[in-house]
């Protein structure tokens, strides 16, 4: 490659790399559920999958339709999970309705680990810069950690 080609390479990849940016301190903003009834355990989720879309929007296009979008999906996937774990209506005694619940947080975690993982493979190759893989992994490890407190207070509660 010539000298003029491989400048104008490198110029071009250091403008995408600017374009993909974001002021990430702006994003980690802890706010307290809009909806008193909120669980804040929705509230961090949808917070994650905001960012995850706002972090993704300006990855270069032949990542669009691959791993933006498989991150894109499993994070609404993690927020789907816990609203079915919420919708689900436990009695005390009630195993079979105990045990949906902790079957779809269960999901949501295991979503939050496959986010996790395909964040630091587009970190990898470059889809995402590495701070928006880091704020990724500290926004999906705080969910997981409520999402196990979640599961551990219906354990007290109803057994």
């Amino acid at each position: 490659m010539s000298k003029k080609i491989e400048n104008y390479v490198m110029n071009k990849q250091a403008e995408v790399q600017k374009e993909q940016e974001i002021d990430v301190d702006e994003l980690a903003k802890v706010r307290l559920p809009k909806d008193a009834n909120e669980l804040v355990v929705l509230t961090r989720a949808k917070d994650l999958v905001k960012y995850v879309i706002i972090a993704t929007n300006k990855s270069p296009k032949h990542f669009r339709f691959t791993l933006v979008s498989k991150m894109q999906n499993l994070a609404f996937e993690v927020v789907d999970n816990l609203y079915r774990a919420n919708d689900v209506a436990i009695k005390k005694g009630d195993a079979v309705r105990i045990t949906r619940r902790e079957e779809y947080q269960r999901r949501a975690i295991t979503g939050l680990k496959m986010l996790m993982y395909v964040s630091m493979l587009a970190n990898e190759i470059e889809c995402i810069l590495p701070k928006q893989h880091e704020q990724i992994c500290k926004k999906g490890a705080e969910v997981v950690t409520l999402i196990v407190n979640w599961i551990s207070s219906d354990k007290r509660r109803f057994g």
